[in-house]
Order: structure tokens, then C-alpha cells, then sequence
């Protein structure tokens, strides 16, 4: 995968995760804006990942119907995207990091 399609799907991630409304409770979502599913996430783990999980993660899930699976950032994400196959549809890596996924 190359530097500008990670990119690519970086900013699209961002996008789609700050256009989800802003509502406080699930009943104000319209049905026809909840989905199914799953997305899976590669995290940092430990306490980064516990603050991403009660400040995104959860309202996400409760708002929107779409399951989070959380997965450790690691290598195996770096061969999975090279290879094409991409184990996580969502990374948080550090800046530096996205260069070596070319």
C-alpha cells in the first residue's frame, strides 16, 4: 500500500469518524443513519486504548449499531497492509510509522 493511498484512507477515517452526529443519546440517531457490522481498529494498547474505548469507541458503538473490534498495532498490520490484506480498517500509528507502509 502505498504512502498516499494510507493517506488517503487516514483522512477518509477521520472524516467519516467526525461527520457521526453529535447527539447525546442513541434514540436521537434517524434509524436510516445506524448501521451493522464491524470495524476493526489497531490500537497502541493499555491505558491509550481504555481512553479511546470509553471517549470513541463506545459512543460509536451505542450510536451508530457498528461493532468496534480492537486489535495491537504491531508488524503484523505493517505485513498485513503490504501484502495488501490490511488486518485493521482503522490504525493509530504515529507519523513517522506511515512512511514505512509503502
Amino acid at each position: 500500500m502505498s504512502n498516499r493511498i494510507a493517506s488517503a484512507l487516514a483522512v477518509c477515517a477521520a472524516i467519516l469518524l467526525s461527520g457521526l452526529p453529535t447527539a447525546t443519546r442513541a434514540e436521537e440517531i434517524p434509524e436510516n443513519l445506524k448501521g451493522t457490522g464491524e470495524v476493526v481498529v489497531a490500537t497502541a494498547g493499555g491505558a491509550f486504548e481504555e481512553a479511546q474505548k470509553k471517549a470513541w469507541f463506545e459512543p460509536f458503538e451505542r450510536d451508530t449499531g457498528i461493532k468496534v473490534i480492537t486489535i495491537p498495532s504491531s508488524a503484523k498490520l505493517l505485513a498485513s497492509a503490504k501484502l495488501g490484506q490490511p488486518e485493521a480498517d482503522i490504525s493509530n500509528i504515529n507519523g513517522g510509522e506511515g512512511t514505512n507502509m509503502g
